[in-house]
C-alpha cells in the first residue's frame, strides 16, 4: 500500500539510495547514544545557522530510547555520513521529526529512501499513520519550505489540512 502511494518518479530514486546507503538505527532495540549523537552533529555540519540546540536533540534521544522512536542514519561504502532521519511516534502516530540530508554527495535527490525506509519502519513499531509535517503552499513560505512540502506529498496517498486555532495573549 506504502509503495502504491509513492509518486512514480520517487520509486527509481528509492532503488537508487536503497543501493547506495547502509542503514543502521537507533532505537529502543539499540539505544546506541555515539551513533544517536551523530545526528545531531550532522545536523550541525548540513543544516549551519540555526542548527538545533542540546535540549532539542535531548527530548528525541528520551523519546527514542523510551520506545517512542527511532533515528536512522544513512552511510556511504567508505564509512561517510549522508542522511540521518528521525521519527517519533505518539498515539499510533509517527510523526516525521527532523531529516538532514547531505545533497553534495550525489548529483541524484537523497532523501528518498531513508523516508521511506522510516515509513515502512514506522508500520513496524505499530504505526497506523505516519505525518510528514506541514506543506507549505507557494507564497505562505519560503522557497525551501515550498518544495520541501512539494517532496514530503510525493509520499503519500492523501492529503489532509489542518486547522490551526491560535489565540494571541
Amino acid at each position: 500500500i506504502v509503495h502504491r502511494d509513492v509518486r512514480a518518479s520517487y520509486r527509481s530514486l528509492i532503488n537508487w539510495g536503497r543501493a547506495q546507503l547502509q542503514m543502521r538505527y537507533v532505537n529502543a532495540k539499540n539505544p546506541d547514544r555515539a551513533l544517536f549523537d551523530r545526528m545531531p552533529a550532522f545536523h550541525t555540519q548540513i543544516a549551519g545557522a540555526g542548527a538545533r540546540g542540546n535540549d532539542y536533540w535531548e527530548v528525541y534521544w528520551n523519546e527514542i530510547v523510551a520506545g517512542r522512536g527511532e533515528v536512522s542514519l544513512g552511510f556511504l561504502d567508505d564509512g561517510a555520513l549522508a542522511s540521518g532521519t528521525a521519527v517519533i511516534d505518539a498515539g499510533g502516530v509517527s510523526y516525521y521529526a527532523s531529516g538532514v540530508y547531505d545533497r553534495e554527495k550525489f548529483d541524484k535527490p537523497l532523501a528518498h529512501y531513508p523516508v521511506y525506509d522510516s515509513i515502512l519502519r514506522a508500520g513496524q513499531r505499530g504505526a497506523i499513520l505516519y505525518d510528514l509535517g506541514e506543506v507549505f503552499p507557494t507564497g505562505s513560505a519560503n522557497d525551501k519550505e515550498v518544495q520541501i512540502g512539494f517532496f514530503k506529498k510525493g509520499f503519500a496517498g492523501a492529503f489532509r489540512l489542518r486547522t490551526a486555532w491560535s489565540v494571541p495573549i
